[in-house]
């Protein structure tokens, strides 16, 4: 495991990745991107992009992010699970983003 420092690009505070260094073998560019994920250095979400010596060379910061609904069992609620199916039906979602 190697550590790599990294900054969100939009509110500048710093964290610390753990990266398995069996992943940089499995990209043959040398170059691989890192799904910085909210509430990990702050309540941003971005991309960070390392190089093979764990250099990170650049970020990218989502110009919005798509929150998918909670999926609710039948025994957390009253409401029938097709309902809830009906009311979010991604694959349509999917399409009119495109």
């Amino acid at each position: 495991m190697s550590k790599v420092k990294i900054v969100c690009p939009i509110c500048s505070r710093k964290g610390t990745l753990n990266i398995d260094d069996s992943l940089i073998k499995l990209k043959p560019s040398g170059l691989f991107s890192v799904n910085v994920d909210k509430n990990f250095t702050c309540e941003h979400s971005y991309v960070a992009y390392i190089d093979q010596n764990y250099i990170v060379r650049d970020y990218f910061d989502f110009d919005y992010n798509i929150e998918l609904p909670e999926i609710v069992t039948e025994k957390q609620t009253d409401h029938n699970l097709e309902e809830l199916i009906i009311n979010y039906d991604l694959d349509l979602f999917k399409l009119n983003l495109i």
